[in-house]
Order: C-alpha cells, then sequence, then structure tokens
C-alpha cells in the first residue's frame, strides 16, 4: 500500500480527517482501481477488529442479517465472500466514475462520515422546526381508510416546534392552536405524552410515542441524527455543493427509486467540525402528509438525564397512566 496515503486512511477511520485530507484521499480512491481495493480491504479489517472487541464483551452471540441467512457459507466462507463483495462495492463507487463526477462522489461519502462522527461525538442539541409546505399523495392513503383516523384529535402543529435531542433520548415540544405546550418524549428506557390536560401517559416502550416525529415511518429519525445519517449510504445518491458561507458546504442527497424516506435532503454544516446548522427535508412523510420542512439548529450542550423524564415537564400532581 502507497504509505503516503496510510495517515490519511487512518484519519478516515478514525473520523479524524481534515477537509482537506478528505479530498485527498478521494482524489486517491478515484486515481486507480488497486487503489479502492487496498481501501476496501482496509475498512473491512477495521470493521472486522471492531465487530471482534464488541463480540468479545458480549454474553452471547449477537444475531446478524448479514451472517445468519440459512444456507451460507462457514464463517471463513463468509468472511471471504463479504470482503469480495466489499471490495467490489468500493471499486464501483469510486473507481468507475472518471475525472471530477467520480472524486466528487466519493468525496460526498467522506463528508458523510465526517457529519456521521461529528453527530455521535455531540452531548447534545436543540433544534427549530419549520414546516415550509405540506400536501397529501394523489392516491388514497392508508390513515384515510382507518376508521378512528378523522375521529382523533388534531394533532398539535409541528411548525414551531422544538426537539431537543441527546443520543437517542429527545423531548419534543409543541405548542397547541390555545398556546398550550403538548410535549412528548424518551428517556432511552420508556416513553412518555404530556398533554396541557389529562393524565400523563407513560410507556415501557422507548419508542412508542415517537409517532409525532416525522421521519420515525422511514427509519430517518430526527431525534438521533447520527442514525438518520447512516440511511443515507444505500439509499440516496449524494453530491456536495457550496455553503452558505465560505467555512460551510452543503451536502445534498436524492432519494433512489424503491426506496422510503424523503425525496430530497439538503444539509448546511460547518466543513472543519461537521457541525450540522440545518436540515431541509422535501417530501418527508408524516401520517397522511407529506412535509416540506426544516429543522434550524438553536444550540449544542448537554443535557441533564432528568431532563428527558416525563416528571419534569409536568406538576407532581398530574395522575400518570402506565399503557
Amino acid at each position: 500500500m502507497n504509505a503516503s496515503i496510510q495517515p490519511n486512511i487512518d484519519g478516515y477511520l478514525d473520523g479524524m480527517l481534515s477537509p482537506a485530507e478528505e479530498q485527498q484521499l478521494a482524489d486517491w480512491l478515484a486515481a486507480a482501481p488497486e487503489n479502492a481495493e487496498q481501501f476496501a480491504a482496509a475498512v473491512m479489517l477495521h470493521d472486522r477488529l471492531r465487530m471482534l472487541l464488541i463480540t468479545a464483551e458480549l454474553p452471547q452471540p449477537v444475531p446478524s442479517a448479514a451472517t445468519d441467512w440459512p444456507g451460507l457459507q462457514p464463517r471463513v466462507g463468509r468472511w471471504a465472500t463479504a470482503m469480495v463483495a466489499a471490495t467490489a462495492a468500493v471499486i464501483l463507487l469510486f473507481a468507475s466514475g472518471v475525472g471530477f463526477e467520480g472524486r466528487s462522489v466519493s468525496a460526498a461519502v467522506l463528508q458523510l462520515d465526517h457529519l456521521i462522527a461529528a453527530q455521535a461525538r455531540l452531548p447534545g442539541s436543540r433544534y427549530l422546526i419549520t414546516v415550509e409546505s405540506r400536501s397529501r399523495p394523489p392516491r388514497q392513503h392508508f390513515f384515510d381508510q382507518t376508521p378512528d383516523w378523522k375521529s382523533r384529535p388534531p394533532k398539535p402543529p409541528l411548525n414551531g416546534a422544538i426537539v431537543h435531542a441527546s443520543h437517542g433520548r429527545f423531548v419534543l415540544v409543541r405548542t397547541t392552536t390555545a398556546g398550550e405546550q403538548f410535549i412528548t418524549g424518551s428517556d432511552g428506557q420508556s416513553s412518555w405524552a404530556v398533554a396541557p390536560e389529562g393524565p400523563v401517559r407513560v410507556s415501557s416502550r422507548p419508542d412508542h410515542f415517537n409517532h409525532d416525529l416525522p421521519g420515525h415511518e422511514h427509519d430517518m429519525p430526527l431525534t438521533t441524527l447520527a442514525e438518520g445519517l447512516e440511511q443515507l449510504r444505500a439509499a440516496y445518491v449524494l453530491r456536495l455543493e457550496d455553503g452558505p458561507t465560505p467555512t460551510h458546504r452543503q451536502l445534498i442527497a436524492e432519494k433512489r427509486r424503491g426506496f422510503r424516506g424523503p425525496q430530497r435532503i439538503a444539509i448546511d454544516y460547518e466543513e472543519a467540525t461537521g457541525q450540522i446548522d440545518s436540515l431541509r427535508f422535501n417530501e418527508m412523510p408524516y401520517g397522511p402528509e407529506r412535509l416540506d420542512l426544516r429543522m434550524d439548529l438553536v444550540s449544542t450542550s448537554s443535557y441533564d438525564d432528568s431532563f428527558f423524564s416525563h416528571s419534569s415537564h409536568h406538576s407532581p400532581e398530574r395522575t400518570i397512566y402506565e399503557e
């Protein structure tokens, strides 16, 4: 392997590359198929070692959809097959493009990794949600056929909502038309809903009250951006554009046919740190509607664990209803 590029590969695997180093790695990948093969080998070895460390700490092997399908080869054979498949995928991704287009695609993928790593390092974040437009699909939707759908009370408006998120935990604050707060959230172990009136509803399922979050239906959650961004790898075509300022860039994701989720996602971020300042989703599924919405970063900070408990968001005399 070219020794001069090894620090870039190591930095990529550790999520520590600068934008200039990411571009240098992208150019090297696009230069020759054998470079892509070497890169694939390094990535697969890194992932293999990481998985061995993880499984060594677990009392029992964790089932894997990639390795436990019936009829596959023994473990060594599966590893060899995965290696070949990964190499082929990387070659196809980085080496099939010609000239600038090939370099642009690989740079976009590296920037996606940069963003995911940056989100994982954040202690917590607060975003303002703005609904820019809403529409219904032309065909009859499932919810229109559900007898009690139209009889349910209307949801509090999503426009102007604030979402607090920290490593899978969230608090979503919406304001009703009467000016009262409707709050839902999860502490990672349970979830809850605090309406302006009536009992506080609590569920032992951490995802029970996430149906009011846009994107939850298609595994594109707004509260765990690192996980949501992972969905872009296979389901979206990525490209990079200039950002609103010289220090910012924009990652554009266009959905591939056959996948679910928003049709288009535009992410404005600070190039050096990977901090996401805003996200715009076009045709985001939300119940029977499709929304064009944006999320603007208000602040990044750590949260006390108690903030994600329902008891922090209502008076102690409220009735608790366990679902």
